[in-house]
């Protein structure tokens, strides 16, 4: 935040109306440890970017930080709804549902958070390999795009999925995890 809060500033100044700006600000803020103010900027670029995922994410730490559970649950539902490998949001929204009480929903979302958790490392394990030493074999780059599709990332695992499918035309694993994707 200190290298960009100089840029944020200048071009708040310049286009004080810009929700972009306001929101980035807003995150700004908030890692600087102000509260209010950042409320008060990502509250006001909300309205124009309704989907904006950071912003939505910064709007539920101020939530459940401020006591306001139900909020919070709101915002990192919607979030999750339009990116469900989004693991930051999935641990807060355990901390929400905590803090309103709902055990039971909180200890399933906490079980999704440490499966995706568990299946990042573990593509990110299997890139690692494959940008070390580049592998000729076609499941190896599926089994990465299958991975990625279960995280959410879909245009990194459509990429992948390619990969294999430009090694063997014919893998079963890519054409199978493309079947269930697209359909």
């Amino acid at each position: 935040p200190e290298e960009a809060l100089p840029h944020l500033e200048q071009l708040m100044a310049k286009v004080p109306n810009s929700p972009q700006v306001m929101a980035r600000l807003g995150q700004c803020r908030y890692l600087e440890g102000k509260p209010e103010e950042a409320r008060q900027l990502l509250e006001k670029a909300q309205a124009s970017l309704p989907d904006d995922g950071p912003l939505m994410l910064h709007l539920a730490k101020l939530d459940v930080e401020g006591g306001k559970a139900e909020s919070a649950i709101e915002l990192l539902n919607r979030l999750l709804k339009r990116d469900r490998g989004d693991t930051e949001a999935r641990f807060l929204l355990v901390s929400a549902l905590r803090l309103a009480g709902k055990r039971v929903e909180a200890e399933k979302e906490l079980a999704e958070y440490e499966l995706q958790n568990k299946m990042l490392k573990e593509a990110n394990n299997l890139l690692q390999v494959e940008a070390r030493t580049p592998s000729t074999d076609a499941d190896s780059v599926a089994r990465i795009g299958k991975m990625l599709l279960e995280l959410g990332q879909e245009p990194q695992a459509l990429y992948w999925l390619d990969k294999a499918l430009e090694r063997d035309p014919r893998c079963q694993m890519a054409h199978q995890c493309l079947y269930v994707h697209f359909t």
